[in-house]
């Protein structure tokens, strides 16, 4: 049985084995594997409205919270004109509520949206805030009150050079906007931060990647001296270093800063001056979580803070004094909520509790009895629940909003926030393709984890969380997992493959392709145009080429060499070793995500054009060109068995929110001569499994897993051998196929089995 634990099997990317795949067309099983969501919706008045990360319809709703109905919503246009979302944006910050306006702040815009919570109309936009990837961490885009708001600066607001997409170091410099006045307050630069600020009557607080906690003073404005990006050091009231990074929320608590970080310990300084009130370790820190802490809950005297470690600790809020400790089935990312007599708990896995509480507040003989559990579903639950009188509105994962009766855990009612499947959560969110080895599955998430799944159950063995999200595809070999991510810290990851715990890490900024390994040798393809070259042993840089632009392709090895392929149009192939410039062959438009294929000294390289190409190996030299017309891109991974070469192409331009057609071709890879051709297909790409072609459709509206024969039928066609039904399409996520089974990753967030 084959071990694919390399992107489209091996380093040459041919994608084509022995194995003989599927072959009953049934699902064996589907797991879950989560989305980031963490934008709470607000309670205003008789209303709830919540943000919705939709990519084509609504962006905001408001419902009633009573009974869930639709009062209004935001849909988005296609050309939005003054007062009009646009539709290509995800609403997944945080609302603020400034009484008779509330503000989102939409990924992939450089605005911020004051929104009537009466009607839903725009009333305001503030420009200038930079734009955020939509595969950035979700936790600080927007806080403010009825005076500020507060958020990082993007890319195109002065802090980053302009790419291709949202640079990985924009996490650094913190916006406050004067609401009142009309205009940027000030700009600082703090650090690396992906905490929620909290903001109270003189400072915010913010907390860093490094650990450092800032107070940074609200006013007055003319502290920047010279003009906005020349801040005087006097904005700073006050900093404090905690023992490791604070990636989780703070809470403002009158004069008191309560915070956690990632040590395992949970701070409690003066407001006003930074002073420690307390400190205590409450947990031996998850290695394997980004964010240790929730933010923390208090009432009556108390605090409650989840944890990473799987439970929740509650401390005497003046003494730090623990009180108790409730275990939880996983991580606690949501904040604890907090009645007279219970708390109600939410962990990573689906679960809800409510515990009921005995024993008094402020002594350590607290006691914890379940009143009442509910698994909501089988998604991530990283979202702050909301309380509303006798209700908690609760946000999963799969983009469903929730109430529920905090008495009796009685549902009552739930709201899809997102309209599947007319609508789906956003562009090239699932695309890290699975990677096989000794039973596992391994690969990245849009919920910011690297998973290993049991491939027999489905279940989850590890995750491994970072900053970012992980589209690349992981590379598995001796028991290591090899991962990137685009965005978040910027950091490379070499995982133990048994448990998800770190051999090592090296800072090179985002990945978003996945790597290749030969010979104990890492090529890594930047996204900051970087080629790097990495000892897969200890993690030390080899050799690294700054290229002219974005690197979105996985690096092609063969022999002595390594190819990799850029957004500036140019195939750079390298002396693998030494990192010497062999020679480079331009493809006429930018190479984007698919992975050129070798074979007997030819290279297939397929383009973001019409165009797919064979090219000598020793020279990059043409050998011959595909061009069917009308045809918009040949963007799709193409498989190489024998004297064929199958590849996808697609008929009808634009991108994938737009109407088109996907084929998938059979070619003779001497010549490049037609085939076959079938009227279906996707990015994805194929594999060759024995006499057979395994692919999925990324078309909207045809969400299904196709076999077809490889032989075809001699008269330009070939035949359908079975087609499974999945819950949405494949976008670029690769299928695998080992043995008698395939795996693919679709846009519905589930992994699914076939065999």
């Amino acid at each position: 049985m084959t071990d694919p634990g390399h992107f489209r099997l091996n380093p040459h990317h041919t994608a084509s084995m022995s194995d003989p795949g599927p072959s009953r067309g049934e699902i064996a099983w589907k797991t879950a594997l989560g989305r980031q969501w963490y934008a709470p919706p607000i309670v205003h008045g008789d209303r709830v409205i919540c943000g919705s990360p939709g990519r084509k319809g609504r962006k905001l709703l408001c419902l009633d919270a009573a009974t869930g109905d639709l009062r209004w919503e935001v849909i988005g246009a296609r050309e939005p004109e003054a007062g009009e979302l646009p539709a290509r944006m995800r609403v997944s910050s945080r609302i603020v509520d400034a009484g008779d306006v509330i503000y989102v702040r939409p990924l992939e815009h450089d605005r911020i949206y004051g929104i009537s919570p009466d009607d839903g109309t725009v009333v305001t936009s503030i420009p200038g805030s930079g734009s955020l990837d939509y595969r950035t961490h979700p936790q600080p885009l927007l806080v403010g009150d009825d005076r500020y708001l507060i958020y990082p600066a993007g890319t195109g607001a002065g802090t980053s050079p302009s790419t291709g997409q949202a640079d990985s170091r924009i996490w650094r410099t913190i916006v406050c906007h004067d609401l009142a006045a009309g205009v940027t307050h000030w700009r600082f630069q703090v650090g690396q931060f992906f905490s929620s600020p909290a903001v109270g009557e003189e400072c915010v607080y913010v907390g860093t990647s490094e650990g450092y906690l800032y107070a940074l003073r609200l006013d007055p404005p003319d502290l920047d001296r010279g003009g906005i990006g020349n801040a005087s050091v006097q904005r700073i009231a006050w900093s404090f270093r905690a023992g490791e990074a604070i990636n989780g929320g703070i809470k403002l608590c009158g004069d008191v800063v309560l915070f956690g970080a990632n040590d395992g310990t949970v701070y409690s300084l003066h407001a006003r001056t930074g002073a420690v009130r307390w400190k205590t370790r409450v947990a031996d820190p998850e290695p394997r979580a980004f964010i240790q802490f929730s933010r923390p809950s208090v009432r009556d005297g108390r605090l409650m803070i989840g944890s990473a470690s799987a439970e929740i600790a509650s401390l005497d809020l003046q003494s730090g004094e623990i009180l108790a400790r409730i275990g939880a089935t996983d991580w606690v990312r949501a904040c604890p909520v907090m009645t007279a007599d219970a708390v109600l708990v939410a962990s990573i896995d689906g679960l809800v509790r409510c515990y009921e509480r005995s024993g008094s507040a402020s002594s350590a003989d607290e006691k914890y009895d379940v009143r009442w559990e509910r698994r909501i579903n089988e998604w991530h639950l990283t979202c702050d629940p909301v309380l509303n009188g006798d209700t908690v509105l609760i946000t999963t994962s799969d983009m469903r909003l929730w109430s529920l009766d905090i008495t009796t855990g009685e549902l009552q009612w739930v709201r899809e926030i997102v309209e599947y499947p007319d609508d789906y959560v956003a562009f090239d969110e699932f695309q890290s393709s699975p990677a096989l080895s000794e039973g596992s599955l391994y690969l990245g998430t849009p919920g910011h984890f690297v998973a290993a799944v049991d491939t027999e159950t489905g279940s989850i063995r590890w995750k491994y969380e970072v900053g970012g999200e992980v589209p690349a595809d992981p590379i598995v070999a001796d028991g290591r997992v090899f991962v990137g991510q685009q965005g978040g810290e910027g950091r490379y990851f070499c995982l133990d493959a048994r448990d998800g715990h770190v051999l090592w890490e090296q800072s090179i900024g985002r990945v978003w392709a996945a790597s290749s390994l030969c010979d104990d040798l890492l090529y890594v393809p930047g996204a900051e145009g970087v080629a790097w070259c990495i000892n897969a042993a200890d993690g030390t840089i080899v050799w690294r080429k700054q290229l002219a632009s974005d690197l979105y392709v996985a690096p092609l090895v063969w022999e002595n060499k390594v190819s990799f392929g850029s957004w500036d149009e140019w195939l750079y192939t390298f002396d693998r070793f030494t990192g010497r410039l062999l020679w480079r062959f331009h493809a006429e438009t930018y190479l984007d995500s698919s992975a050129p294929v070798y074979m007997d000294g030819a290279i297939y390289l397929p383009t973001m054009g019409p165009r797919f190409f064979c090219l000598g190996a020793e020279n990059g030299n043409e050998r011959w060109r595909y061009v069917p017309d009308p045809v918009w891109t040949t963007n799709a991974s193409p498989a190489v068995a024998g004297d064929r070469i199958v590849m996808t192409v697609f008929l009808e331009g634009g991108m994938p929110w737009k109407p088109y057609t996907i084929h998938t071709r059979c070619l003779n890879r001497h010549t490049g001569e037609e085939i076959w051709s079938f009227p279906a297909g996707g990015l994805n790409g194929p594999v060759i499994a024995g006499e057979r072609v395994f692919f999925a459709s990324t078309v909207r509206g045809d969400h299904g897993f196709y076999c077809v024969d490889l032989a075809g039928n001699g008269d330009g066609t070939t035949s359908l051998l079975f087609r499974v039904e999945l819950g949405f399409t494949v976008l670029e996520s690769c299928v695998a196929v080992t043995g008698k089974r395939a795996y693919a990753y679709a846009e519905d967030g589930y992994l699914y089995a076939i065999e």
